[in-house]
């Protein structure tokens, strides 16, 4: 008379176990990366009032802010300050002819590689055809440049 096997076997134990594993190991480093992408997401939407309306003062006046209280008086986000986000600051070149508007991060939040200030930024350029075009570039500093969405700024 055959005996009915009751649970699993150590082997079948052993398979599951690694199956398990193997299944974490990739997938715990990809939703940190999704997590990481969504923050930076994130804050670049935190920073886009303020780059309409340093576009809208440049259209108007032909100029960047000059100091520090223009500058103060064009940060403005209509979408809640995300908590790993320290400040929203504004920075206008030397000569006048493009504005950064930087989003500083806590520290902590991102793995910081490369020991630098970890900052997202929009940055202004005049287009080559005409001195009244703006262009916008985005980026970061201290992070890897892969966690920037697609089409970045938009």
């Amino acid at each position: 008379m055959k005996r009915a096997h009751k649970g699993f076997g150590g082997l079948q134990l052993l398979l599951l176990a690694a199956t398990a594993t193997l299944a974490s190991a990739t997938a715990v480093p990809q939703y940190q990366a999704f997590s990481d992408k969504a923050r930076v997401t994130q804050g670049l939407d935190y920073a886009r009032d303020s780059m309409r309306n340093v576009s809208r003062m440049f259209l108007e006046t032909g100029r960047y802010p000059q100091n520090a209280s223009e500058a103060n008086a064009l940060l403005y986000s209509s979408v809640s300050k995300p908590d790993f986000v320290r400040e929203l600051r504004l920075e206008t070149s030397p000569d006048g002819e493009s504005v950064t508007i930087k989003v500083l991060l806590e520290d902590g939040i991102f793995d910081n590689e490369f020991g630098v200030e970890q900052y997202l930024f929009l940055e202004s350029s005049l287009t080559k055809h005409s001195r009244h075009d703006i262009k916008w570039l985005c980026g970061t500093s201290g992070l890897d440049l892969s966690l920037l969405p697609s089409g970045c700024p938009s």
